[in-house]
């Protein structure tokens, strides 16, 4: 897979979306990515409550915003000219949503 992503997908694309590691996390390109931003979107249902080295993860990216502990969502707005990404954090509780991170990427 890593072979596959890094002959097809990085350096080819703005953004690598993906999901699956209940964190939320937006990282920075660097030379191994060729230029690819990631953006992971994973807290959904779940999040791994503590920091990645706690947990023996390792984010080798500078993270503009990374949260290991909340719940939450993204919402990637795009227009021709730009990308707006947003990040929100849920309160169990009462449901409501507030928003944590706020950055125009492109």
């Amino acid at each position: 897979m890593k072979e596959f992503f890094e002959a097809h997908v990085l350096g080819r694309c703005q953004f690598l979306l993906s999901g699956h590691d209940h964190s939320l996390q937006v990282l920075e390109p660097n030379t191994d990515s060729k230029g690819t931003r990631q953006i992971v979107s994973g807290a959904a249902a779940k999040s791994v409550h503590d920091e990645p080295a706690a947990s023996g993860r390792h984010t080798p990216n500078t993270a503009l915003y990374q949260n290991y502990t909340d719940l939450g969502f993204m919402i990637l707005d795009l227009t021709p000219a730009t990308a707006d990404l947003g990040v929100y954090t849920v309160d169990l509780a009462n449901g409501g949503a507030t928003n944590v991170f706020q950055r125009r990427l492109a």
